[in-house]
């Protein structure tokens, strides 16, 4: 319900970092970005349980798709706190049926840190009536700064019925401002 996605953006302000990360994970090297996601998921069985949702899947599927959204060093290294944030992360929000598409999505987020730094990441979850997997990850700075923040995501994400809803930056900025 909208109350209890109050309640949970209200709670990830309270809650300690999920995940501290040192800002060198995925560097870039002899493999690339998804490669290394993917051995880094392989550790998790490529699942992770989420105590609301159940099991969710985490491969190199949805590394791809998420790189494809736009990707940062920031980003980057945040494919480590994927699981943590599916597994220990609060609900911002779910749409059914997304775009008609068939299946539905949910967001997790909870606080990390990057180099001694906090910030928010959410990450979307489609959920069908076969699966639910990892798709997307953001990762935005817990305060806000002048910088321009790039992504290659718009603000809104057109809906079906001239309708629209928040993309992942802008649920996760709802947290930040409730900071």
């Amino acid at each position: 319900s909208q109350s209890e996605i109050e309640q949970n953006i209200s709670d990830i302000v309270k809650m300690k970092s999920v995940a501290k990360l040192s800002g060198e994970e995925f560097s870039k090297g002899e493999k690339d970005l998804v490669s290394q996601v993917d051995e880094y998921f392989a550790e998790f069985e490529y699942s992770v349980e989420n105590s609301i949702l159940g099991d969710v899947d985490i491969t190199a599927r949805g590394a791809k798709d998420s790189i494809a959204h736009g990707i940062g060093r920031n980003k980057a290294v945040a494919f480590a706190a994927v699981p943590n944030v599916i597994k220990n992360g609060k609900i911002i929000d779910y749409q059914t049926n997304w775009k008609n598409r068939g299946y539905d999505t949910v967001v997790l987020a909870a606080p990390v840190t990057i180099n001694d730094q906090p910030y928010y990441e959410g990450v979307i979850v489609i959920r069908d009536s076969k699966t639910q997997r990892f798709y997307v990850h953001e990762v935005i700075t817990e305060k806000r700064t002048d910088m321009s923040f790039e992504t290659g995501a718009d603000n809104k994400v057109g809906k079906s019925g001239d309708t629209s809803s928040p993309s992942i930056i802008s649920l996760l900025d709802k947290i930040r401002v409730v900071k």
